[in-house]
């Protein structure tokens, strides 16, 4: 039967590895045009997480880092973003000044403004030249070479934005495949003990939550392995967790906890209410795996526990393996219930 402790299941190592992968490169890509760009804080920001990221050892730490890095990344380009809207800003007026400054040496403005003696004062190196029509042409040069200047960094800073904002976009999908591949049971495809133990703790977190937790246990089922091959013995796992599936509400979680031993988590439900609804349950899964061909015969038990004010995930999975327990000493096939002691109980502990 389940101990009192949680315990995280493994994550499903190649396609998060893969997802890394494509992320390392991905922050190798923005690090590359953040240097060129010089903005080197935001280059070593990202090239600090890129290495925790791939140093990372276990695949819990790569999750997390890898949605921390996806998040540095997209800081990154909207920081990007906003950079090319300053430069293209800066460019654009820096061009209109230089327009100006042609202007008035070209002698077509009698009444130059402060800002355009201020653009003067910018080319003092370029005043310099005695020749004012060399210095008209050499003006209009700057400006022709500015104009092509501000557009093809406009272009690529606007590909460099696309391609990452794409490349994120793909990785948060595949992040997300594979948190949600990562909360299944391989076997039968209903949540997993870490899809339990998150979901347990959200409801914990909801003080005011009414809720029952509920765990299975499959009576005699090392007997089917034995005597059955192992083969049968992953068929009636199967079956089990589909009949669960089926027999619990739409809003309830289902999830395998360990080889033979599945739960379920029951919103808006007391403790008196779930003895009779787990027992339509074990009776409408009993009855599922008899119609399924060639099956074994089998049978579940069940004990169940309310939260109560003050309860941990331990303490309540605690209290419902104690009624599971029970159910199996009073001759299994059953269902049991565990209330919370009475203080005089606790007091006599």
């Amino acid at each position: 039967m389940i101990k009192l402790g949680l315990r995280s299941g493994a994550a499903n190592e190649s396609p998060l590895r893969a997802v890394v992968d494509e992320l390392l490169a991905l922050l190798v890509d923005v690090i590359s045009a953040y240097h060129e760009a010089g903005d080197l804080e935001i280059v070593e920001g990202l090239e600090s997480r890129r290495r925790e990221l791939a140093e990372a050892a276990d695949d819990e730490t790569l999750a997390m880092l890898a949605e921390s890095c996806l998040e540095a990344a997209r800081a990154a380009v909207t920081r990007a973003c906003g950079r090319q809207s300053e430069q293209h800003a800066e460019l654009t007026r820096f061009v209109a000044l230089v327009r100006d400054t042609v202007t008035v040496l070209g002698g077509q403005e009698q009444d130059p403004s402060s800002e355009i003696n201020q653009a003067a004062d910018r080319f003092n190196e370029l005043l310099e030249i005695k020749d004012f029509g060399q210095l008209k042409s050499r003006l209009e040069q700057e400006v022709t070479q500015l104009r092509r200047l501000a557009e093809e960094r406009q272009r690529q800073w606007r590909d460099a934005t696309e391609m990452f904002m794409a490349k994120v976009a793909v990785l948060e999908t595949q992040l997300a495949g594979v948190r949600e591949e990562a909360s299944l049971d391989p076997l039968t495809k209903i949540g997993n003990r870490r899809h339990l133990e998150s979901s347990l703790a959200e409801h914990l977190l909801k003080s005011r939550r009414q809720f029952v937790v509920a765990l299975f246990d499959l009576d005699r089922f090392k007997q089917i392995n034995d005597t059955h091959s192992h083969g049968m013995g992953d068929r009636v796992l199967q079956e089990t967790a589909l009949a669960l599936k089926t027999s619990m509400r739409p809003g309830d979680l289902v999830a395998r906890i360990g080889g033979d031993e599945f739960a379920a988590i029951a919103s808006g439900m007391t403790l008196k209410q779930s003895e009779a609804r787990m027992q339509s349950v074990l009776t409408s899964i009993a009855g599922h795996l008899r119609e399924v061909k060639d099956l074994v015969p089998v049978s579940l038990s069940c004990g169940v526990a309310e939260c109560s004010a003050g309860d941990t995930a331990q303490s309540l999975i605690g209290r419902a393996d104690q009624a599971l327990y029970e159910a199996k000493r009073r001759g299994k096939n059953r269902i049991a219930i565990k209330a919370v002691p009475f203080i005089r109980e606790l007091l006599s502990r």
